[in-house]
């Protein structure tokens, strides 16, 4: 990725998080504190990334995250795969 191109990405201003969103995700955060994560290679498989994901999305009014995540996971960095 060029530094040119980090200008444009979406970056969460922790400034404009409300009250009822840090309670929300506070609460995600211990509701999730002991669940167990598959290695970055599986994440678009894993289930609690899933329920962590959906959480976030739905606390902060994201999108759905899945193909998101389906697509990280598949980059030859993370999968460690070849193109």
């Amino acid at each position: 990725m060029k530094k040119a191109d980090l200008q444009d990405l979406p970056v969460l201003d922790v400034r404009k998080v409300t009250a009822e969103q840090l309670r929300g995700l506070a609460d995600l955060f211990d509701a999730m504190a002991d669940a167990e994560f598959e290695r970055l290679p599986g994440m678009a498989q894993c289930a609690a990334r899933r329920e962590l994901d959906a959480g976030v999305s739905t606390i902060l009014g994201l999108p759905d995250l899945s193909t998101l995540r389906a697509l990280l996971a598949s980059e030859p960095v993370v999968s460690n795969r070849p193109l």
